[in-house]
C-alpha cells in the first residue's frame, strides 16, 4: 500500500493560495468520494457473486456440525468415556469443560443467599466488600460437607458446562 508523504507548511499561504488550496482540496475530496462510491459498488458486485455459495455451504456447515453435535451427544457415554475428544481423518470432535462457575436457583436472589451463609457463620464464602465469595465456593467445590451445607442451606450449587466443538483439518480436506 502506497504510503503518504507529509507536507510540512512552514509559511502561512497568502489569501490567493488559500482559495487555490481550497479549490484543489475540494477537487481530491470529490475525486476520493468517486472512487470510494467506485469501490462500493464493486465490493457489492463481489458480496453478491459469492452470497449464494456461501449461504448454500452455510447451510452444509450447519447441518453436518449439527449431526456431528448430536452424534458425539448420543454417544458419549462409550465415545467419550476416556477421553473428552475423538481425532478422525478429517477433524477432531469433542466436548470442552468450561470454568467452573457459581450457581443458584433462579427465585433465590444472592442476598438471600449471603444472609443465609452470615446466618450459618460460613464467613470464609462472604468476602469483605459483603457479596458472596463465588470464588472460595468454587475453590471448595470438591469438599462434598461445605458443597452439601451450601446446596441444602441456599441452593448453591457449582456447575461446570461443556461445549460442543470441531476443528476441521484444512490441509487433510484440500487433499
Amino acid at each position: 500500500m502506497a504510503q503518504r508523504a507529509k507536507k510540512l507548511v512552514t509559511v502561512a499561504p497568502s489569501e490567493a493560495e488559500a482559495h487555490e488550496s481550497m479549490k484543489a482540496f475540494a477537487e481530491a475530496s470529490s475525486r476520493l468520494k468517486g472512487i470510494e462510491a467506485e469501490m462500493e459498488l464493486e465490493v457489492q458486485k463481489i458480496r453478491e457473486k459469492f452470497t449464494l455459495r456461501i449461504e448454500k455451504t452455510r447451510v452444509d456447515y450447519d447441518h453436518n456440525l449439527e449431526l456431528l453435535k448430536r452424534y458425539a451427544e448420543e454417544n458419549r457415554s462409550t465415545l467419550f468415556e476416556k477421553k473428552k475428544s475423538l481425532n478422525w481423518t478429517h477433524g477432531i470432535i469433542g466436548f470442552r469443560t468450561g470454568t467452573p462457575k457459581v450457581s443458584k436457583p433462579s427465585k433465590v436472589t444472592w442476598d438471600t443467599i449471603l444472609k443465609t451463609l452470615k446466618d450459618e457463620g460460613l464467613k470464609a464464602f462472604i468476602r469483605v466488600k459483603v457479596e458472596i465469595n463465588k470464588d472460595k465456593i468454587i475453590e471448595s467445590r470438591e469438599d462434598k460437607v461445605i458443597m452439601n451445607q451450601l446446596k441444602d442451606l441456599a441452593g448453591i450449587e457449582v456447575i461446570q458446562q461443556e461445549t460442543f466443538f470441531v476443528e476441521p483439518k484444512e490441509e487433510e480436506v484440500r487433499s
